[in-house]
């Protein structure tokens, strides 16, 4: 038996195929991304039969319905274990940008603050000096998956969370921008007053930095 496998380049969701292939959770909830646009141009009946199947073992899948969608099927491959949680690339050791310049210089046969001159011109307004994997409040741990790590984040109460956001609305209406840096200081508390905005008028408040 012989076919043809055509690899095509286009909206998924539209594709008049056999099957269209989902990287499902191991609970089979249609959530962002890919799985969303099926969702919603597939309509309800494609997460009510993924209800019935699920939660599946990771590694697994399920064949369901493709709704209203122009493919037959949808087969949801579950390759992450947890709906809704965060994952990192296990990144290796952290390299400086100073020495991967330095070595590129040499690969390219010149000599390093001879032949080309490497300046520092100091970070520019969202640089950071290394990269951050996690926030302060996060920490990583590793999965199932080889060189994949999943991020654990402190519980956010939604009843704290919806009154902050409606007291940050409040006054961003009322136009009281003092106020709007210290709730979001509240909210994020890794947030920092934004270039220009001068530190006497948050100082007040608590939203320095």
């Amino acid at each position: 038996m012989s076919g043809v496998i055509r690899i095509l380049q286009g909206d998924l969701t539209e594709q008049a195929v056999d099957a269209i292939v989902n990287a499902a959770n191991t609970d089979l909830l249609l959530g962002g991304g890919v799985a969303g646009a099926i969702r919603k141009k597939g309509g309800p009946a494609i997460q009510e039969e993924c209800d019935r199947h699920g939660p599946v073992g990771l590694g697994a899948a399920a064949l369901t319905g493709a709704g209203g969608l122009k493919a037959r099927y949808v087969l949801h491959a579950a390759a992450m274990r947890d709906a809704g949680t965060i994952f990192v690339l296990e990144m290796g050791e952290q390299i400086r940008i100073q020495d991967l310049a330095r070595n590129l210089i040499r690969l390219s046969g010149f000599v390093p603050d001879q032949d080309i001159e490497i300046r520092f011109v100091g970070l520019r307004p969202g640089e950071k000096l290394f990269e951050e994997l996690a926030e302060g409040a996060e920490t990583l741990e590793s999965c199932s998956i080889g060189q994949i790590l999943r991020v654990r984040s402190q519980p956010v109460l939604a009843e704290r969370l919806l009154r902050e956001v409606a007291d940050l609305e409040r006054a961003a209406e009322e136009g009281r921008d003092a106020d709007v840096l210290a709730l979001l200081r509240e909210l994020v508390p890794t947030f920092r007053r934004p270039a220009g905005v001068p530190a006497e008028e948050t100082k007040r408040f608590g939203a320095t930095g």
